[in-house]
C-alpha cells in the first residue's frame, strides 16, 4: 500500500484501495491491522544510555594523549600527575556529557506532532480514541481546531482549510478539496490529502487513513532527520588534526630520548622518566579546559543577545560561515498577513500598523481619508468581514483564530472602524457557498433591512467573472470589458510584487445561492496583502555581505512572492529569476550544480530537495548555516555545519535538533553570534599559540639537558602543574577577550585552516626557544653556583612560570 499514489485515485479508488467503505472498520478487521501494520506512533529508535553518552566524550585523539599520560604517571606512582590529568579530562567529559545529553530528545519532541485524541467512524458509529490506536483504512473526522492525526484521503470536504506550514513551508493556508490531481503533484499542491501533524484552521472533512506512524510524510522526516549525518564542525577537524600533530611529536621525543639513552648507557627507569617528562611537555593539559571556558563565555555572551546556543562547538564554526540558508517564512518576514493596499474603482488606500494589531492609519496619497473615502473603504470591508469565519481575539497579544486571510481582512476592517462581530449579529449568515479551489471564492447570504444580501471574496478572475457591475464612488455603473481587463492587469502588477490579491463584491438575491447560478455581483475592488519582510533584515544581509557571506532563500512558498520579498531585501541580483521545484526536476546535473551556485532565490522547494541544495552547498566547499522553523527542516537543520532554529512558534523537532535558537526570531542575531564566532576563533589561536610557545620551552629546556648530560631543570610534576594550573589561569585573559568592532569586515576564515598556521609555528618557535634560553641559563648559573639541584630546579620552575 506504501507504493499507491493516493492523491491520483478518486474516492472510490481510494476506498478500494484501503478495503474499507465509508461507515468505516469493524473493530475485528482494526485488530488484525493493528496486528499487521502496528500502532500510529513512530518507531522506537536505538538510544545510547547515559552511560555510553558519558564514555563517548573520551574519543577525542587529544584525550587519548591524556590517558595515556595519567596511565604511565599512575605505573611510575607519580600519583599527583595522574590525578591532575584526570581530573582536567574527567570535567570536559562533563560539560560534553550535558550538552549532548539534551540533543537526545529531537525525535522524543516530533511524537509531539501526532495527535493524543482523534474521531473515527467504526460501524457507522462516531467514536473518540487515542490516536496511536488508528489503522489503514480507517475513517477519520476533522473539524476545526483538531490536529491531523494521520495522513489522509478526504473523501468530504466542506470549507476545510489547512495550516501545513509546518511539513511544506507554506505559509498561507491550503484549501482542500476530493477531486484527484496529477501523479507528479508536489507535496505542498495535493490538495486532496490531509497530512499528520497538521492543523484544521476551519470547515470539516472526512477522509480514509493513507498511512500511519513512520509511514507518514512526518514520519518520513524523522526517519530523515534520524539517519542524517550531522557535517563534523570545523572546531572538531582543528582540534582532532591538533591531537594527532601533538601525538606525533609525543613519538617522535619518546623515541629519540630512548636512543640517546641507549647510546649514552644511561639508566633506563631513568630514561623512562624522562620521556614522561618530555612526553608532558609536549601536551598542553589545560588546553581542553580553557577553550571549554572559552566556548562556555561564548554562550553566555550570545545568550544574552538571543541567539541561544546548544552545541559548544558550533559557536567557532559560526566564525566559519560562507553561506546562509534561510527560510522565508517567520525568519525573513514577520510570519502575520497584513493588508496593506486597497484599491477601488476610483481611489486607492494604503493602511499602516504591524501584524495583527487593529490600530493603523487608513490613508490616500499619504493623507488621511475624507469621510465620504472612509465610507467607500467601509462599503468594501463590510463584506469583506461577512463573508469571513476569521476571529480576532487579544490576550496579551493581538491573535488571530482561523486563517490567516481572513483574519487580516477582520483587521483591516477594525482599523476602518467596524465592528465584524456587531456587522454579523446585525446581518446573520443564512446561507453560503464555502470557498471552492476550483472556483476560487466565497459567497454567503445574509438578512438586513434590505432583504437578503450577499457578500463575495475570491481571486480577481473569479470575482470578476462573477460581476456585472461596478461600484465607482457612490454610483453602480455597467462593468465593460474594457473596466474589467483594466482592472485585472493592475491586480496582476500588485500581484507581481508579491501581495496578495483578493477581490471583494457585493449584491441582493431571492434564491439559494448556487454555483451554477451565481446571482450577477457588484464589483467593489480588491485588497493586497503581504507578510511583509522584518525591518531589520535588510541591514543583516548587507552586513553579511560585507562580511563575505552570501544568503540564499530556500521556502516553499510560491515564486512571485519569494522574489518580491527578495528584492525588497536586496537578496537577489536585479533581473534574477526565481528557480522553482518544478524547474529543478528538469535540470541536468551540471545545470542544477550551477544554478545552486548562482542563485539566491529558490521557491516552491520540499524538504527533500531543500536538503539536496544544502549538500550541493556543502560539496562546493560552502560552511552552511541553515534557519528553519518548521519540522520539515529537522533533517536539513541537522545537516548543516550550523543548523538554526526559531524559538518563537517554529517545532520542537526542528530546536532540539539544532546548534543555535533564535530566541527573537532575528535574523541579525546570527549576523551577531557570527560575529562572536569569529572573535572566539581568534582567542582560541592566542591560547594556543601561548601554550604550545610555553611547551616548547619546557621540551626544549629537557632536550637540551639531556643532550649535554645534565640533570632534568623540570620533573614531571613542575611541567604539569605549569601546563595546568600556571597556564590555565594566565590563559583565561586570551580567551574571554571581546570581539574587536571590525571582526565581519574581512571575509570569512577558510574551512580548513589549522589553529596554527606558518605564521604562527614562526613565532611559537621564537618565542619558546627565547623562554628555553632564559631558563636553561638560570637553571645551569643556580645549579653551578649552589650545587643544589632541588633549588636550581625552583629557580627553572619559578622563572618558566613567569
Amino acid at each position: 500500500m506504501a507504493k499507491i499514489i493516493w492523491h491520483a485515485l478518486s474516492v472510490k479508488e481510494s476506498l478500494v484501495a484501503a478495503k474499507t467503505k465509508p461507515t468505516g472498520l469493524t473493530e475485528r478487521e482494526v485488530g488484525h491491522r493493528l496486528q499487521r501494520y502496528g500502532e500510529n506512533k513512530l518507531a522506537e529508535t536505538k538510544k545510547n544510555s547515559p552511560w555510553q553518552l558519558f564514555f563517548s566524550q573520551f574519543t577525542s585523539p587529544l584525550i587519548y594523549v591524556l590517558l595515556i599520560a595519567a596511565l604511565i604517571s599512575l605505573f611510575l606512582k607519580l600519583t599527583i600527575d595522574a590525578y591532575v590529568i584526570l581530573v582536567v579530562i574527567l570535567i570536559n567529559a562533563i560539560i560534553g556529557f550535558v550538552q549532548e545529553s539534551r540533543a537526545e530528545q529531537s525525535l522524543e519532541a516530533l511524537k509531539k506532532f501526532l495527535s493524543p485524541k482523534a474521531r473515527v467512524i467504526r460501524n457507522g458509529e462516531t467514536k473518540i480514541i487515542a490516536s496511536n490506536g488508528i489503522v489503514l483504512g480507517d475513517i477519520i473526522e476533522l473539524t476545526e481546531g483538531n490536529r491531523v492525526p494521520v495522513d489522509i484521503r478526504l473523501i468530504e470536504v466542506s470549507s476545510l482549510k489547512i495550516d501545513e506550514s509546518t511539513l511544506t513551508g507554506e505559509s498561507l493556508p491550503i484549501s482542500k478539496r476530493t477531486r484527484v490531481v496529477p501523479s507528479d503533484t508536489s507535496l505542498g499542491k495535493r490538495q486532496n490529502l490531509a497530512f499528520a501533524g497538521t492543523s484544521v484552521l476551519s470547515g470539516r472533512a472526512l477522509g480514509v487513513t493513507i498511512a500511519t506512524g513512520d509511514k507518514t510524510e512526518f514520519g518520513r522526516l524523522a526517519t530523515a532527520t534520524s539517519e542524517t549525518v550531522p557535517e563534523e564542525t570545523p572546531l572538531n577537524k582543528n582540534l582532532n588534526l591538533l591531537s594527532k600533530q601533538l601525538l606525533g611529536i609525543v613519538l617522535i621525543a619518546v623515541t629519540s630520548i630512548a636512543l640517546i639513552g641507549l647510546v649514552q648507557g644511561r639508566d633506563p627507569l631513568t630514561m623512562f622518566l624522562t620521556a614522561v617528562a618530555v612526553a608532558v611537555s609536549a601536551i598542553p593539559e589545560g588546553l581542553p579546559a580553557i577553550m571549554t571556558i572559552a566556548l562556555a563565555v561564548g554562550v553566555q555572551k550570545m545568550a544574552r543577545k538571543n541567539a541561544i546556543i546548544r552545541k559548544l562547538a558550533a559557536i567557532e564554526t559560526l566564525g566559519s560561515i560562507t553561506m546562509i540558508a534561510s527560510d522565508k517564512t517567520g525568519t525573513l518576514t514577520q510570519n502575520e498577513l497584513v493588508v496593506q493596499k486597497i484599491v477601488l474603482p476610483n481611489l486607492t488606500v494604503s493602511l499602516t500598523g504591524k501584524g495583527f494589531n487593529p490600530a493603523g492609519q487608513l490613508l490616500a496619497k499619504n493623507k488621511p481619508l475624507t469621510k465620504t473615502q472612509l465610507a467607500q473603504v467601509q462599503t468594501l470591508l463590510t463584506p469583506a468581514s461577512l463573508a469571513n469565519d476569521a476571529k480576532l481575539k487579544h490576550s496579551g497579544t493581538w491573535q488571530i483564530i482561523g486563517d490567516p486571510t481572513e483574519g487580516a481582512l477582520i483587521v483591516a476592517a477594525a482599523k476602518a472602524g467596524l465592528n465584524p462581530t456587531e456587522l454579523a449579529s446585525h446581518s446573520p449568515r443564512i446561507d453560503e457557498i464555502p470557498f471552492n479551489s476550483e472556483h476560487r471564492l466565497m459567497i454567503t447570504a445574509h438578512t438586513s433591512h434590505k432583504g437578503i444580501s450577499i457578500a463575495a471574496k475570491g481571486s480577481i478572475e473569479a470575482i470578476i467573472k462573477s460581476s456585472t457591475s461596478l461600484l465607482s464612488g457612490s454610483k453602480k455603473i455597467a462593468f465593460s470589458q474594457n473596466k474589467k481587463d483594466q482592472i485585472l492587469k493592475e491586480a496582476h502588477q500588485v500581484a507581481s510584487q508579491g501581495f496578495r490579491v483578493l477581490a471583494i463584491a457585493s449584491g441582493n438575491t431571492r434564491q439559494k445561492l448556487s454555483l451554477q447560478k451565481i446571482p450577477g455581483l457588484t464589483f467593489l475592488g480588491f485588497v493586497a496583502m503581504l507578510d511583509a519582510p522584518r525591518p531589520e533584515v535588510a541591514t543583516a544581509i548587507a552586513t553579511a555581505k560585507k562580511a563575505g557571506i552570501r544568503v540564499k532563500m530556500i521556502t516553499g512558498d510560491v515564486a512571485p512572492t519569494a522574489l518580491a520579498i527578495a528584492s525588497q531585501l536586496k537578496l537577489s541580483q536585479k533581473n534574477e529569476s526565481v528557480i522553482t521545484a518544478q524547474a529543478i526536476n528538469k535540470m541536468s546535473i551540471n545545470d542544477f550544480r550551477s544554478a545552486v551556485k548562482n542563485n539566491s532565490v529558490f521557491a516552491e522547494i520540499p524538504p527533500q530537495l531543500k536538503l539536496k541544495i544544502v549538500e550541493e552547498l556543502q560539496k562546493e566547499g560552502e560552511v552552511v548555516a541553515v534557519t528553519g522553523d518548521g519540522a520539515n527542516d529537522a533533517p536539513i537543520i541537522k545537516r548543516a555545519q550550523v543548523g538554526i532554529a526559531i524559538g518563537q512558534g517554529g517545532a520542537d523537532v526542528s530546536r532540539e535538533v539544532s546548534d543555535m535558537v533564535l530566541a527573537d526570531n532575528n535574523f541579525a542575531t546570527i549576523v551577531n553570534a557570527i560575529g562572536e564566532g569569529r572573535a572566539i576563533f581568534t582567542n582560541i589561536q592566542r591560547v594556543i599559540w601561548y601554550l604550545l610557545a610555553t611547551n616548547v620551552a619546557e621540551i626544549l629546556v629537557v632536550a637540551v639537558s639531556l643532550f649535554a648530560n645534565l640533570p632534568l631543570p623540570l620533573l614531571p610534576a613542575q611541567i604539569l602543574w605549569i601546563n595546568v594550573v600556571t597556564e590555565g589561569t594566565g590563559t583565561i585573559g586570551l580567551a574571554v577577550e571581546p570581539k574587536r568592532s571590525d571582526v565581519l569586515n574581512g571575509r570569512p576564515r577558510p574551512l580548513k585552516e589549522p589553529f596554527i598556521n606558518k605564521l604562527m609555528l614562526t613565532r611559537i618557535l621564537l618565542v619558546g626557544s627565547m623562554i628555553a634560553l632564559i631558563v636553561f641559563l638560570l637553571f645551569i648559573y643556580t645549579y653551578r653556583r649552589t650545587n643544589s639541584l632541588e633549588y636550581a630546579r625552583s629557580v627553572a620552575f619559578t622563572s618558566l612560570a613567569i
